[in-house]
């Protein structure tokens, strides 16, 4: 159940406190092609979504995050994968406060709804609505 329904949910465009964090979407962004010359060519029939966050406090080590289509679920791609490298000082994991990028390489025909961020467990502490 905990790895499925998330007990704090931030709604859309809104900052909420979480895990003793406070958390907000900063930007999501979407790619058809590979953000960068050294990333490989993105497969047939996929895009990179690209989500930014922003959270305040002592941070969370061991979070993950996570996206959804409210059906299904993906984990992010390691530094290095699909995605555009994090400019200067964004974090690419969610275990620090401030600025972390995500990259999701999902099917064409995804329209994701949520962003989670985990546990080592998987439990999801927050849910970020997009």
């Amino acid at each position: 159940h905990d790895m499925t329904v998330a007990e704090h949910v931030v709604p859309a465009g809104e900052s909420g406190t979480a895990a003793g964090q406070l958390w907000r979407v900063d930007r999501a962004r979407f790619y058809s092609s590979s953000p960068n010359r050294l990333n490989p060519d993105l497969p047939p029939g996929t895009l990179v979504h690209v989500i930014v966050i922003d959270s305040e406090g002592p941070g969370l080590p061991g979070c993950s995050a996570v996206i959804t289509d409210g059906q299904r679920r993906w984990s992010a791609e390691s530094v290095g994968g699909y995605g555009p490298l994090p400019p200067g000082g964004t974090n690419a994991i969610c275990g620090r406060p401030g600025l972390a990028q995500f990259s999701f390489l999902l099917p064409a025909g995804v329209r994701p709804t949520a962003l989670d961020l985990t546990d080592w467990m998987g439990r999801i502490l927050v849910r970020l609505m997009l």
